[in-house]
């Protein structure tokens, strides 16, 4: 029969033996118990992190990895130009909530046009302050590997992408690598909820201990990122930016361990839960759960997998609306028997574009570079006039020389 397993805190309420509880828990041969150590209040001294394996965690990782191979089959389904705009959409989706979960707004057109390298003509470029979080998202994305091996990789890391913020008070740092002074993290009611670490050689410290655990092998990689997720947030060893920063090493480390597009989905799903993730960091410190991280890596752990089924449920939809797009195309071809074979086929990466991607219509010298359409830019540029006097697209710019389907043919979905 299976014990439910409860928070400690939970348990003191019930019949306050926590102490013996806490003692069975912590030298059972299934917990971890990490070198990683925080204040409890309970205690009044150092305790530390601890997690506990049950049954159900093993089930979790295997779930997250399954889905990583799940989502990687699901792709190869896509033509290479609705994976490109479906991969675009989880990038800026994920920049655009881990900026979200701390409040701060961004845009959609301006996180996408940063990935494109068009921000130096944007007016919004300087306001909104992307380069850094862009570049260093774009790394994951193109399976740039960080290492990180002592305490000044965390700083490197800080500082490319925080590019944008370094010149602001609260971005500077008076330290040789960290804060030199206190920080106090506050609630909407502005009343204090966690003090970070004091003292930067303290934080030096403790961040090697990070760094120490995260090259550990023989802890399973999906809990000790986790629980690595929790103690530098506990540390908080910057004056601003530690969420974004945490959530960074945590894509970082899932792209890593499980896969890069799992790691483009976890800060969406973790706003989608904001109110619980907080309140996991919020119950790992608090008075009577002694420094277990049993449930915060389950929350982890569920966001994790939450996200990959976001991610599963948006590739399934495009490929619905890729086998009506198919069935529309055929009725075109054979309605129209003036169309060539290639008019057909830069007709179909017209009607792609209009259905999968967000952002700004595809130029024609972009559809020179498609994989197996092996066609010039002037090539292109002769078929999608024939295509325009057929009236099955428009111009939309002649510089760049973009195009978008007609309405007769929208109308269809």
């Amino acid at each position: 029969m299976y014990i439910k397993y409860e928070k400690l805190e939970k348990l003191y309420y019930k019949s306050k033996k926590l102490d013996e509880e806490y003692e069975k828990r912590i030298k059972d041969s299934s917990t971890i118990v990490t070198n990683l150590m925080i204040y409890s209040e309970y205690k009044k001294k150092q305790v530390p992190l601890f997690f506990k394996f049950l049954p159900k965690h093993f089930k979790l990782q295997e779930e997250i990895y399954k889905n990583s191979k799940k989502i990687e089959l699901e792709f190869q389904k896509l033509t290479s130009l609705m994976m490109f705009y479906t991969v675009n959409k989880l990038f800026v989706n994920e920049i655009l909530y881990t900026n979200k979960v701390e409040g701060i707004h961004s845009s959609k057109k301006a996180i996408y046009s940063e990935l494109q390298n068009k921000t130096s003509k944007k007016k919004f470029s300087k306001k909104e302050k992307l380069v850094g979080i862009v570049k260093k998202y774009e790394n994951i994305l193109k399976n740039k590997e960080e290492k990180i091996e002592s305490s000044e990789d965390f700083r490197k890391i800080y500082e490319k992408l925080f590019i944008d913020f370094l010149e602001s008070e609260n971005y500077k740092l008076d330290g040789k690598i960290f804060r030199k002074d206190g920080v106090e993290i506050k609630n909407d009611a502005m009343e204090v909820i966690h003090r970070g670490i004091l003292g930067e050689e303290n934080i030096q410290k403790e961040v090697e201990k990070v760094i120490k655990l995260l090259n550990e092998k023989e802890i399973p990689s999906l809990i000790k990122i986790s629980i690595i997720h929790f103690f530098v947030e506990y540390i908080h060893p910057f004056y601003d930016g530690n969420g974004r920063f945490g959530r960074y090493l945590l894509s970082m480390n899932l792209a890593k361990y499980v896969g890069k597009y799992t790691a483009l989905s976890i800060s969406y799903m973790i706003a989608q839960n904001k109110m619980k993730y907080y309140k996991s960091f919020k119950e790992v410190e608090s008075k009577y759960n002694l420094g277990e991280v049993t449930f915060f890596v389950e929350n982890i752990l569920e966001n994790v997998i939450e996200g990959q089924n976001s991610i599963l449920e948006l590739i399934e939809k495009t490929i619905e609306k890729a086998e009506y797009m198919d069935k529309i195309c055929e009725e075109i071809e054979n309605q129209r028997k003036d169309v060539k074979k290639i008019e057909m086929q830069i007709l179909y990466i017209f009607i792609q574009d209009y259905l999968f991607n967000e952002f700004e219509k595809i130029k024609n010298k972009d559809i020179a570079k498609i994989p197996n359409l092996n066609k010039t830019q002037q090539t292109i540029n002769k078929y999608t006039k024939e295509l325009e006097k057929k009236g099955f697209i428009k111009k939309v710019s002649s510089r760049p020389l973009r195009y978008e389907i007609e309405s007769w043919i929208a109308e269809k979905f």
